[in-house]
């Protein structure tokens, strides 16, 4: 797939809700080879400054380690529609996200944008994909990403739980996440998924209310760890953040970790945890 211009994601929403392709990854059933390329495009700075408000950045002259994830949305949504992938959109989970980052997009470039995924990884849960994104500035390429999804297989029996030990955390900052948190961040990233809108279309999907955008979740966590330059950041989507919450951002006191966490004021639950490493 080429495009010129970035496809708009309102129109594969809409595809996504009559999608006859299974929820469940089938037996026997495989992953293609799938690539998709967007020429050179500048971002509108009307929208970068309106994303870094949303999300929390402060004013820059460079735009957010998270940001070139919302450029390349319309070409991922292309490839995930594409009838060549096995499940339907609503029949994926995102459970991790890892961006590694050489230098920050400057908002007067035109990065071009690549992505691909091939193959994919049974696990107990089900089908893992691995959707891989690339930035490049003539030759350059500063940014990179992975974005994991997994497809529950018909025998799936959940997610296998770490056995690793748990680090002492230090809450460095607690956030009121209002209800229209979904709507704000979809008007800037044009993910309009209805989980993520209103309490009666969340739970229409089996979710209790509307659920805050996990790539929100990550940003806003970015922005808090101050995330830039060359560096790499990770982050495993562990519970869905239900609208409205309050939610604790915290750090591991071992401070050369890296590790970081948004949960809830309690500790009891997860929402999103990951690591930053600088280099």
């Amino acid at each position: 797939m080429k495009f010129d211009t970035p496809p708009a994601l309102g129109p594969a929403y809409l595809r996504a809700l009559v999608d006859r392709r299974p929820a469940r990854m089938p037996d026997n059933a495989h992953a293609p080879r799938l690539e998709a390329r967007l020429a050179p495009h500048a971002p509108e700075a009307s929208r970068l400054d309106a994303y870094s408000k949303v999300c929390g950045f402060g004013t820059s002259d460079e735009a957010p380690i998270t940001y070139p994830h919302i450029l390349a949305g319309g070409i991922q949504m292309a490839m995930l529609s594409d009838r060549r992938f096995p499940v339907r959109l609503a029949g994926l989970v995102h459970v991790s996200n890892r961006i590694r980052q050489r230098r920050a997009l400057r908002p007067d470039e035109a990065p071009a944008i690549h992505c691909w995924l091939e193959g994919s990884e049974t696990t107990p849960a089900g089908e893992v994909f691995t959707l891989h994104t690339a930035l490049a500035v003539a030759d350059e390429t500063f940014w990179e990403e992975e974005t994991t999804f997994i497809a529950r297989s018909s025998s799936g029996r959940g997610r296998r739980r770490s056995s690793q030990e748990q680090p002492t955390w230090h809450r460095e900052a607690e956030w009121s996440v209002p209800a229209d948190t979904g709507r704000r961040y979809a008007s800037v990233s044009g993910d309009y998924n209805p989980i993520h809108l209103w309490r009666l279309t969340g739970k229409l999907f089996g979710f209790p209310g509307a659920i805050a955008h996990g790539m929100w979740s990550l940003a806003r966590c970015a922005a808090q760890l101050s995330a830039g330059g060359n560096c790499t950041l990770e982050a495993r989507f562990v519970r869905p953040l239900v609208l409205p919450a309050t939610a604790v951002f915290e750090r591991s006191d071992n401070a050369e970790s890296g590790a970081y966490r948004l949960a809830s004021p309690d500790g009891k639950t997860v929402y999103l945890s990951g690591s930053l490493d600088t280099f």
